[in-house]
């Protein structure tokens, strides 16, 4: 082949990652100014549907519109991308991880407990699996001995992990072993912000990218009888 062709697919190549970049500045934008975010969502919106359009065997770009997707909570098309990223590269964590939270919020438990599984036996060392699949576990199955195995496994990585103290108290509880439940639930929550009514999972945001809306909360909209403090849920991290 000339090198003419292979000139000009390095540049296709460029030009479709230049959209893909910019995408996520996009979507760092639209995290930064929430109050503003349409705008910039659609633009990167727009930048990844060019990237996609001119290199579509690139699994990044799927995951960059699937990001934005999240962030919209439209989360069947979300799905649909991760998807295919996953077919165009398998092994990545973060696809599974955001694919289970796409699961989880259209209520397919199971499948969300398989991509979380798979995320986990990725990197073992990531705790955000671990606290969703519990989640799901006990929020959704009713199993809370696999969802108190899980925080359990996630305060081990990370003992000052707010969310699995605070998610291990709540399945405690509900297991019905309320003396247990109650001390390991208040422990969790004084061990930071005491007043805070809501906790957030740590997620990953896209490869290239700064974390995206950060303080949005990810969880299952649940409150606790008697402390009200709201269950952490799946959702777009942040997106993390």
């Amino acid at each position: 082949m000339s090198a003419a062709y292979f000139q000009t697919i390095t540049q296709t190549t460029q030009l479709a990652d230049a959209y893909y970049q910019r995408g996520l500045v996009y979507l760092d934008k639209a995290g930064k100014e929430k109050l503003q975010a349409g705008p910039f969502l659609d633009k990167a919106m727009s930048d990844f549907n060019s990237a996609i359009r001119i290199n579509p065997t690139a699994a990044a770009h799927f995951v960059g519109r699937a990001s934005t997707y999240m962030y919209k909570e439209e989360f069947q098309p979300a799905i649909a991308d991760f998807t295919e990223a996953i077919r165009l590269s398998p092994g990545d964590e973060y696809t599974f991880l955001h694919r289970g939270i796409a699961y989880h919020s259209v209520n397919e438990p199971d499948n969300a407990i398989a991509d979380y599984t798979e995320a986990h036996r990725i990197n073992p060392k990531d705790v955000a699996p671990l606290i969703n699949r519990g989640i799901v576990y006990y929020s959704k199955k009713g199993q809370y001995d696999l969802a108190i195995a899980d925080f359990t496994e996630a305060l081990k990585i990370d003992p000052k992990e707010i969310n699995a103290l605070i998610n291990r108290g709540i399945s405690w509880r509900e297991k019905g072993r309320s003396r247990q439940g109650d001390c390991r639930f208040h422990r969790g929550a004084a061990a930071r912000h005491a007043d805070r009514r809501r906790a957030e999972i740590r997620h990953q945001g896209p490869r290239g990218s700064t974390p995206l809306v950060t303080g949005r909360p990810c969880a299952l909209p649940a409150r606790h009888r008697l402390c009200r403090q709201d269950r952490v849920r799946p959702g777009t991290r942040r997106l993390q």
